[in-house]
C-alpha cells in the first residue's frame, strides 16, 4: 500500500509541473536529487531559473508543516516560491496557492527551529483571508 504523503506529494509536483509547462517554463523535477535540497523543482525561462517548493494539502487552508532543510541556518526559506496544491475529498488538484519566499520570510522570527518547522499561525491567516499569495484555480 503507498504512503499517502508520498502520494499527495507526487500528485502536487505532477500538478505543479503541468502548470509550469503551460506557462512556458522549463521544468526539472529535482525532489528527489539528494543534490537540491529545499525545493522540488527547478523552472526556467529566459534563462532565469527559480526553485519551488511544491506542498499539497487536502485541507482547504493553512500551510502544511516544512521540513528544516526547506529553510537556511537563519530561518529564511531556501526555495523562491511555495506552491500549496489543494486536493478536493477524492484527492483531484482544485488550486495552486503561491506564496513566494518573500511573503513567508515576513515571518520568519515566528517559525519554530525544529526538524519539522510549523509556519507561523499569522501567515497562515493571511494566507486564508488572501492578505498575501495568489490563487490559481484549476
Amino acid at each position: 500500500m503507498m504512503d499517502v504523503n508520498i502520494e499527495k506529494s507526487n500528485i502536487g509536483v505532477l500538478k505543479v509541473k503541468e502548470y509550469l509547462e503551460r506557462e512556458n517554463y522549463e521544468v526539472k523535477n529535482v525532489s528527489h536529487n539528494k543534490d537540491y535540497k529545499g525545493y522540488d523543482i527547478l523552472a526556467i525561462k529566459n534563462r532565469v531559473s527559480i526553485k519551488i517548493e511544491v506542498k499539497c494539502s487536502s485541507r482547504n487552508k493553512g500551510i502544511p508543516d516544512c521540513y528544516s532543510t526547506e529553510f537556511d541556518s537563519d530561518m529564511k526559506f531556501t526555495a523562491d516560491y511555495l506552491y500549496i496544491v489543494r486536493l478536493d475529498e477524492d484527492k483531484k488538484p482544485k488550486s495552486i496557492e503561491i506564496l513566494s519566499k518573500e511573503d513567508i520570510d515576513k515571518y520568519s522570527l515566528l517559525h519554530k527551529k525544529k526538524k519539522i518547522i510549523k509556519i507561523a499561525s499569522k501567515l497562515k491567516t493571511d494566507l486564508k483571508n488572501r492578505a498575501v499569495g495568489e490563487i490559481i484555480e484549476l
